[in-house]
């Protein structure tokens, strides 16, 4: 895999078969700390899209991150936070699942 500068993006779109595939995934990196992904693939009706803000090894420093994808059916949406204290990390995450995004508050979990 090529190793990509920051604030740069990749579109990798692809056709396969006599059907026909598409398979699309977009990363947005608008700096070292920050990353953006998206991707979807119409063979197995699935997408994720995805975000993450790496906190910097500093005292005072927090980073976050987002996950939501669909399987044909089953959806999940995550989320977490990540602190950086002057003696202590902390971080705190939450996750929904459901057979859809209408049903995603079926099953959640904290941690």
């Amino acid at each position: 895999m090529t190793s990509m500068p920051a604030n740069c993006s990749r579109v990798t779109p692809s056709v396969f078969g006599p059907i026909g595939r598409l398979t699309v995934r977009l990363t947005w990196r608008p700096s070292s700390d920050v990353r953006a992904d998206a991707r979807y693939d119409s063979n197995l009706n699935s997408a994720s899209a995805s975000f993450y803000k790496i906190p910097e090894n500093l005292a005072g420093s927090i980073g976050y991150s987002a996950i939501a994808t669909y399987d044909d059916g089953p959806a999940s949406l995550l989320g977490g936070v990540d602190y950086v204290g002057n003696r202590f990390n902390a971080s705190i995450s939450h996750a929904g699942y459901g057979q859809d995004f209408g049903s995603i508050s079926d099953q959640q979990v904290l941690e």
